[in-house]
């Protein structure tokens, strides 16, 4: 089971957006609920200990992000250790600069991580959490005139990859 910190962080400039600890803890769940059912039981993502608001001395701009999740893991405690997580919670209007979420990708599906969300909705963290646990993102290929599901020779010289192009996929 993943354990979670969870923290609200107001960058440098930016409107604080109170998130709740029900509102955290019903976004972690329907994490878990996601992992679990795609697991068949084996990734589980424990209710999260909520750390107290803080608003930091950084914005998103630049080596600023790494700047602020560092500070939030000094202010939380959080230490990387295996299947732990830190997740960041930023106000909604900062995805503009933050971004809608960013993940560190892991080695492993037990690896620690730390990760932002400037929403409180299910799929952006469930997301984020699959970087932790080491998967990438599930392009897809478009290839003109045919589909993508064999190659044949040659042929691959037609087509593109689309990033998060696969719109069934979570990590899509």
């Amino acid at each position: 089971t993943r354990r979670i910190t969870y923290v609200e962080v107001t960058p440098r400039g930016a409107t604080r957006e109170p998130v709740t600890a029900t509102v955290a803890r019903r976004q972690v769940a329907g994490a878990d609920a996601f992992w679990s059912e795609q697991s068949a039981g084996q990734l589980r993502i424990g209710a999260p200990t909520i750390a107290a608001h803080f608003t930091s001395a950084y914005t998103c701009s630049g080596n600023d992000l790494l700047r602020l999740w560092s500070q939030a893991a000094d202010r939380t405690g959080y230490d990387g250790r295996a299947n732990a997580t830190l997740v960041i919670k930023l106000p909604f209007a900062t995805y503009r600069t933050c971004g809608y979420g960013y993940g560190q990708i892991g080695m492993s599906t037990s690896s620690g991580g730390v990760l932002h969300v400037s929403d409180t909705a299910t799929p952006v963290l469930t997301h984020e959490l699959g970087h932790n646990m080491s998967y990438g993102h599930a392009n897809s290929l478009v290839c003109s005139g045919r589909s993508d599901d064999t190659e044949r020779s040659g042929e691959w010289s037609t087509c593109r990859e689309e990033g998060y192009g696969d719109a069934l996929d979570v990590m899509g």
